[in-house]
């Protein structure tokens, strides 16, 4: 059941994933991958450092949503 459980939340992980739009694909990538302060991220996007932020808890509430 461990297992069942663990596949469905990977299926719906990339699901989730396969809808964001490519800034948010991007802020999740380096953030979580490339390990880059959100600092770098915002130079890199030429955006703030505040939206790279909100992003990022928009993406991570949205995770925890689906997790449930």
């Amino acid at each position: 059941q461990n297992t069942e459980k663990r596949l469905v939340h990977r299926q719906s992980l990339e699901k989730l994933l396969h809808d964001l739009d490519p800034t948010s694909m991007q802020i999740l990538v380096y953030c979580y991958l490339d390990r880059m302060p959100q600092e770098e991220i915002a130079a890199l996007l030429g955006t703030s450092r505040r939206t790279v932020s909100t992003k990022l808890k928009r993406l991570r509430a949205l995770l925890e949503a689906r997790k449930s």
